[in-house]
Parts: structure tokens; C-alpha cells; sequence
């Protein structure tokens, strides 16, 4: 399941089963977001570029894993 979110002038697209984002303003990519596993538990990776509000980031990615799980929920 592929799934585009956008807000402003950014737009977060990628895959919500694979965890692989990236967030995107305009042409420019700005963070890319992917899950790796370890152990029992999930890790993400937040690759942010330079001068980009790294806490905004973190935050979109804390809400894609959130959508992933209520997506997991309702299957």
C-alpha cells in the first residue's frame, strides 16, 4: 500500500507496508524515513538534509508509524 500525505508545501510518499518514506518540498528531498528491524522491536532510521527543522521530521515519522499501525488494526 502505497500513501502520499501532504501538508504545506511538503509531501511525504512511499510505501506504508515496507515503512519507506521520503519527504519531499517541492523537488528538493528533504528526510527520508525507513524501519529496520531489531529484535522484537522496530527502529527507524531519519535521514534529515541540512537546515531542515529535524524535530518536525521526527515528528512525521512518529505519525507514518502511527498510520502504519492503525492500517496493521484494521486488517
Amino acid at each position: 500500500m502505497s500513501r502520499a500525505v501532504a501538508h504545506s508545501s511538503s509531501t511525504a510518499s512511499g510505501n506504508l507496508i515496507d515503512m519507506e518514506f521520503t519527504i519531499s518540498d517541492g523537488s528538493r528531498t528533504v528526510a527520508r524515513i525507513s524501519r529496520a528491524w531489531f529484535r522484537l522491536r522496530d527502529t527507524y532510521g531519519v535521514e534529515t538534509a541540512p537546515g531542515e527543522d529535524d524535530a518536525l521530521l521526527l515528528a512525521a515519522a512518529v505519525c507514518l508509524d502511527r498510520i502504519h499501525h492503525d492500517e496493521q488494526q484494521r486488517h
